[in-house]
């Protein structure tokens, strides 16, 4: 049967699978060969990108069946929807009305980046691997090639980049964001963030106080300045709860119950005032970095996951950490969007599957600015 009963797409594994997917493969080949004919990317990598280009076909329904990563047919679903409806009007009034706006914002954005075929729940998986190389170009431009791909060869990037999730959007739109706040360049940090916010929301807030603080308060250019910005901003938290707080407990509850809290232990969890939050997120947060935690393993692939969550922390620990770097003043700032971005995740989600995909669309852009900071600081103190 062609057709999938519970999504009415394609999602079986026939002939026409292939026949799609080797057609998205063999674009994405051509596209690759221009970048190297235009020297966008170096020849010598064009046996990683061909060998990265195929992992798509190793994932869904062989590793795994796509229904496991389930989102993978509502924004395929989505995405042809839009191409032959167009973009349909948004219902922000619900929390079910404000996921599907995500989706289908998410899905637009997916479609702009051309692929030959969207035949089925696998297309989208070679959408996410050009804009992984549009994403290299874009970085190699500011770090070296080699160890650009180091970042790429992250087992959860290769898993992300190889489905059909809007993950990768994500870091790509978070990397330019950060990047863009890093040199300076207002305006395009600004848009950069707002497609941030349009696909992962609660993303958002960390790089727009970023913002707020390099481009209107100016906070990097003295220590009084931060010092008052922070000191202003956890005032405002606490003065400002009741105005957002129905939404920090809306996503926290509804997340509970989607994750398989019973209603009634999901109101238990409702934050009760600004003071509450903070004490509840520097609870959370180290736990949400490291989650599962190691008496929580019950199988190889949660440990897989601790142990890559533990490695990426003490690449955080050596590019951020080390030697006091995160305590400069634009550092700091950056630090602190880290901290709220990861903050929002650890009191919102429960789910270990969801968790370990929101941590790292927030972490990994972060770990990719820290290192070019760190890598921009040596290059200064060598030419000194």
């Amino acid at each position: 049967m062609l057709f999938s009963d519970q999504w009415g797409l394609f999602g079986n594994f026939d002939s026409f699978y292939y026949v799609s997917e080797i057609a998205n493969y063999l674009f994405l080949i051509a596209v690759l060969s221009v970048f190297i004919y235009f020297r966008l990317v170096e020849r010598k990598y064009f046996l990683f990108w061909c060998l990265f280009f195929f992992t798509p076909f190793l994932f869904n329904f062989i590793l795994f069946s796509p229904e496991y990563l389930s989102d993978q047919f509502k924004y395929i679903r989505e995405i042809n929807n839009i191409k032959s409806n167009g973009l349909l009007d948004f219902d922000l009034t619900t929390y079910g009305g404000l996921k599907r706006a995500r989706i289908q914002l998410s899905s637009y954005l997916l479609a702009l980046f051309p692929v030959f075929s969207y035949l089925t729940v696998t297309s989208l998986a070679f959408t996410n691997k050009l804009i992984s190389l549009i994403m290299f170009v874009f970085l190699s431009r500011r770090i070296p090639s080699d160890k650009i791909i180091l970042f790429f060869l992250i087992p959860s990037f290769i898993l992300y980049s190889s489905v059909g999730l809007r993950e990768i959007l994500v870091i790509f739109s978070s990397v330019l964001a950060i990047i863009y706040l890093i040199e300076r360049k207002p305006l395009r940090s600004f848009l950069a963030i707002l497609i941030v916010t349009a696909t992962k929301i609660q993303n958002g807030p960390g790089y727009l106080v970023i913002w707020l603080l390099f481009f209107v308060v100016r906070a990097d250019k003295s220590n009084f300045r931060l010092f008052l910005s922070v000191a202003a901003g956890l005032t405002a938290v606490i003065i400002l709860f009741d105005i957002y707080e129905p939404i920090i407990n809306l996503y926290r509850q509804a997340y509970a119950i989607e994750d398989g809290l019973s209603f009634e232990e999901a109101m238990t969890l409702e934050v009760s005032s600004g003071i509450n939050l903070m004490l509840i997120t520097l609870k959370e947060i180290p736990i949400f970095l490291l989650k599962p935690l190691p008496w929580q393993i019950s199988n190889g692939f949660a440990l897989f996951v601790f142990l890559e969550s533990v490695f990426l922390f003490y690449l955080f620990y050596l590019f951020a950490i080390k030697d006091g770097f995160f305590l400069r003043r634009q550092n700091l700032i950056i630090f602190i969007g880290f901290i709220i971005c990861l903050g929002i995740h650890a009191i919102t989600v429960f789910n270990f599957g969801t968790l370990s995909r929101y941590r790292f669309t927030a972490f990994l852009p972060f770990l990719i600015a820290f290192y070019y900071l760190r890598i921009t600081d040596n290059k200064l103190k060598n030419d000194n």
